[in-house]
């Protein structure tokens, strides 16, 4: 099944990382002797030296793996790195629990700036990889990624005899290069971004004079969530909030702030189109992954449209609002938005392929741009909150429906709606002959009630589309059409819905 739009756009919204720290020798230091700042494993938990299930092998090179992370894809691991460490080091290999079709993709991480991107697994011989990355001296963090590739079915991915390493390694590093941090910035720019942070989510902002009225610009989807927001830069500048002003047609966020436009940093909105090209050069900076401060990456103009542009700078979570800067005039161009997973081999427009050889080769990247935005409107806070909550709500219940028809009984029971219905029916015919006619009238019973469900939920969406605005009113209407295909895909179910119900109710 298609995975959903709203699945695809994934908003850069930031989330915080705890500090840690520890003696270290000339040894190598192996990650399961550490305790992770973030362990994030879909479908599954992160199992170190342990077997998941009865019949599971985890060898390098033919002999039992003494030292192993299994985190099924998609996965995320973050650990501090010891003072001292120069490489990093590790076996990527699969259980012996998988499917033909089966990929996945290794990235390692130090900071914000990817060291390793490897291709899909399953294109490797004897589907292992060896890993051998050269650190960063200044560098804080690791975060081991596993991409899936497309579907997560059975992607049991094991980071086997991970370890950071002191006195140079066995050496041969098969690292892509990296598209390193940097410092390029002019600083009266550089004073001008803003930290956007809010109670449950951070972002980026920046200064700007709009119509001759002092703002600072951002993206809706980071005010989303947040019953406050607090708005800072580096010099500890922190203006008050006085209203808000959304772009109708696409994730732009106005904050009119209360303060003397001659007193502000401000940054100079260029017309997009004219200001750079396809191929130039340019600079994103902002809150990366919600620290606090303002790293810098740089990427080119990879593709204009008429409301975004697509470049291929190695931006992350808390980036969303940052400025997107040519770098020939320093002027803004856009605002830094979201990303959408996509596989560069099978980009069929040359335009996009460019960005093959960035740092995040399976991700394009695009930024909205505000020259073109015409049509703005004030909103009321409160309201426009609960279209948010309301959106998250509708989102979790359509998702639900989604894991029933694709997922394990494991992940589909965690939604509610879905695993009440199913319970229900479950209780009705324990004990009743899976061939028998009563059991057949509940599965339809059920089946209709599927059906309902999922139509509710997209008038739903609908009608919240046609009450807002902006980001809301988009990912609404997202929804609306997933929601649609999800019925389409249910009444397909339902010729085979009393075979699938058999497996069940065991």
């Amino acid at each position: 099944m298609r995975r959903p739009a709203f699945r695809l756009a994934l908003a850069l919204f930031a989330f915080p990382f705890a500090s840690a720290g520890w003696a270290q020798g000339s040894d190598p230091v192996y990650l399961d002797s550490l305790e992770p700042l973030e362990a994030y494993v879909s479908f599954d938990q992160l199992w170190t030296n342990q077997k998941r299930a009865k019949g599971d092998v985890i060898e390098v090179d033919g002999e039992p793996a003494k030292h192993f992370l299994k985190a099924h894809a998609n996965s995320r691991l973050v650990y501090s790195i010891p003072a001292g460490a120069r490489r990093f080091q590790a076996v990527g290999v699969p259980t012996n629990r998988f499917r033909h079709n089966c990929s996945w993709i290794y990235e390692i991480w130090a900071d914000a700036a990817l060291l390793f991107r490897s291709q899909p697994l399953s294109k490797y011989e004897g589907r292992q990889l060896k890993i051998d990355v050269e650190l960063p001296a200044d560098a804080k963090r690791l975060m081991l990624v596993v991409d899936n590739y497309g579907s997560s079915a059975e992607d049991h991915s094991v980071w086997a005899e991970p370890c950071f390493v002191f006195n140079g390694g066995a050496g041969g590093s098969t690292a892509a290069g990296p598209r390193n941090l940097v410092t390029k910035l002019p600083s009266a720019q550089l004073d001008g971004i803003v930290l956007v942070e809010g109670d449950d989510s951070s972002g980026t902002g920046f200064f700007a004079l709009i119509r001759g009225q002092p703002f600072v610009v951002t993206n809706q989807h980071v005010l989303a969530g947040n019953k406050s927001v607090r708005l800072s830069n580096r010099n500890g500048l922190r203006p008050e909030i006085i209203g808000y002003v959304f772009a109708q047609d696409r994730d732009l966020a106005l904050l009119r702030i209360d303060a003397d436009p001659s007193a502000l940093p401000l940054l100079k909105i260029a017309d997009s189109a004219t200001a750079a090209e396809v191929g130039s050069d340019l600079l994103i900076a902002g809150n990366s992954e919600g620290g606090g401060t303002v790293l810098q990456s740089t990427g080119r103009v990879v593709g204009f449209g008429p409301d975004r542009l697509e470049h291929d700078a190695a931006t992350v979570p808390g980036n969303s609002g940052s400025p997107v800067f040519a770098q020939a005039t320093w002027e803004v161009i856009a605002v830094d938005t979201y990303a959408r997973i996509r596989r560069a081999s099978g980009a069929s427009d040359p335009a996009s392929r460019t960005s093959a050889g960035s740092s995040l080769a399976d991700f394009r990247h695009f930024g909205v741009r505000i020259d073109s935005a015409k049509d703005w409107v004030s909103i009321n806070w409160d309201a426009w909150q609960k279209d948010c909550a309301d959106l998250e709500a509708l989102e979790r219940r359509i998702e639900g429906v989604e894991k029933l028809l694709v997922e394990k009984r494991a992940v589909w029971i965690t939604y509610p709606d879905i695993a009440q219905r199913v319970q229900t029916f479950e209780d009705r015919v324990r004990g009743v002959s899976p061939d028998s006619v009563g059991f057949r009238r509940e599965a339809s019973e059920l089946f209709q009630g599927l059906v309902n469900h999922i139509q509710n939920q997209r008038r739903a969406a609908v009608q919240l589309r046609n009450r807002s605005i902006g980001h809301v009113q988009a990912q609404a209407d997202n929804l609306a059409a997933y929601a649609e295909q999800l019925e389409t895909a249910l009444r397909r179910w339902d010729v085979t819905v009393a075979d699938r119900l058999k497996l069940t109710a065991r």
